[in-house]
């Protein structure tokens, strides 16, 4: 119902812009460029578990709403793993 009391047909969960904003805010809040000490196995397994954890929860239902949000975060639904990261380097060197 809305609220004014309507019946609607259409509803799309999707993540929220404030959610969205969350994760993209925790995101920077990592650092990534600054943690050169780190291998990138070392850096997927430190992250791996969140990114993973908000694509289950928030692209439950509507996943294409979560593709800006993953551009930033690395490969739509999945890990992000050295081949990845790899591919990515050399596609653009």
């Amino acid at each position: 119902m809305t609220r004014k009391g309507k019946f609607f047909i259409n509803f799309s969960p999707a993540v929220s812009n404030k959610a969205a904003k969350a994760i993209r805010d925790t995101f920077r809040s990592w650092k990534l460029p600054q943690r050169s000490d780190k291998a990138i196995d070392d850096l997927s397994r430190m992250f791996n578990p969140i990114i993973r954890g908000w694509n289950q929860y928030y692209g439950r239902y509507y996943h294409s709403a979560l593709y800006p949000t993953n551009a930033r975060t690395g490969p739509r639904f999945g890990p992000v793993g050295q081949e990845e990261i790899q591919e990515a380097a050399s596609t653009s060197a």
